[in-house]
């Protein structure tokens, strides 16, 4: 029953941000973009309020002003989009002194340019065209001031990010430690109840289970594909078949597009475990745990469904007791992969009990 080695899963977009490494936002995006365009736009406005009082605004100065700086602002953008992995890859110091750089370059460039292209085009000069130095290091020393600004509050946002991570990591690792035991604590119980009636059966059991727990304990607080989620349920399931035989039974309903789809380990396991511990194992007869999985573009929705007991089919003896921490430890880390969206809903129509859980993948 040994469940084959998942595959290592993909670097998230989190993990980028690990300390002693430069960040850069991902500036191909709009929002970024657009949070430098108006930024730029404003500092622009406010230099050009400077000149003068406000009723005498210089509009001539501020279209051309705007028209350089945008222009400067979309041809740094691009560059540091285009070499953002490169630079991502390099250690805090080189990498800002590297994004710093090419800045500057690029700032450079565009103000020879611009001066030359006014003197071909605008200027009534006559005369061969003769760089300005002065204006270019003029702005070239403004640019500096503003692009170290710029690259101080990306490190200073990286820091924050670090810090927010650090603590997240502790908040799952912290429910990942509690839902460990719970599930180690109810697959005891298997055992315990199979002891007396059945020996070998129970020392079968403990092998499965042992395997079934290392594996658990190999996917960490990463999150797995619901493949190899699927696969450790069937492990479980197996597991409680030997308890309940035939009273138990399981109807898997998952989209095969769902089967990539990333969730924390041990998020279904604890559901199904719940639905075999308060529908099945009541009934005398036993029922059907229902799995139904389907993906509506981000969204993920997995509900899992098992029948109600009724007072004409009702074991006592088999009644669970269960320490009501897998859903609330489930609902806690979904949100603390997903966000505050994700969560795991309960329903009663007055013949099965479901609960879903939904999220979306986009993070």
């Amino acid at each position: 029953m040994a469940l084959s080695k998942p595959n290592p899963p993909p670097v998230e977009r989190r993990d980028q941000a690990r300390a002693g490494y430069f960040v850069l936002p991902d500036l191909c995006k709009v929002q970024p973009l657009f949070v430098l365009i108006i930024t730029a736009q404003l500092l622009v406005l406010v230099q050009t309020l400077l000149l003068g009082p406000v009723y005498s605004f210089d509009w001539a100065y501020f279209a051309t002003a705007s028209f350089y700086v945008q222009w400067n602002v979309l041809l740094c953008a691009a560059v540091l989009c285009k070499y953002r992995e490169r630079i991502q890859r390099m250690p805090i110091t080189p990498g800002a002194l590297v994004a710093y750089g090419l800045i500057l370059l690029v700032s450079f460039l565009l103000s020879v340019i611009a001066q030359w292209l006014v003197h071909t085009y605008l200027s009534r000069i006559p005369g061969p065209w003769r760089w300005d130095w002065q204006a270019t290091m003029s702005q070239l020393a403004v640019v500096a001031v503003i692009g170290g600004i710029a690259l101080r509050y990306m490190y200073l946002q990286q820091q924050v990010l670090i810090q927010g991570q650090a603590r997240l990591q502790a908040q799952i690792h912290a429910l990942q430690s509690r839902i460990r035991p719970h599930f180690l604590f109810n697959s005891m119980n298997i055992v315990a109840s199979l002891i007396s009636t059945d020996p070998k059966r129970a020392e079968r059991v403990v092998e499965d289970i042992s395997e079934l727990f290392r594996a658990s304990l190999r996917a960490g607080d990463d999150l797995v594909s619901l493949r190899e989620e699927v696969e450790l349920c069937k492990q479980y399931i197996s597991i409680e078949q030997l308890r309940l035989g035939d009273r138990l039974q399981v109807d898997w309903q998952l989209d095969d597009a769902l089967m990539d789809v990333r969730l924390p380990s041990l998020t279904l396991q604890p559901i199904i475990e719940n639905a075999v511990y308060h529908g099945i194992q009541p009934l005398i007869s036993g029922g059907t745990v229902q799995i139904i999985g389907k993906k509506s573009g981000e969204n993920v929705s997995l509900v899992v469904s098992n029948p109600l007991p009724d007072q004409t089919e009702f074991d006592e003896k088999e009644l669970p007791r269960g320490n009501r921490i897998a859903l609330a430890n489930t609902i806690a880390r979904l949100r603390a992969h997903f966000g505050q969206e994700a969560n795991v809903k309960t329903f009663n129509d007055g013949h099965r009990f479901s609960a879903e859980i939904s999220y979306s993948v986009k993070k």
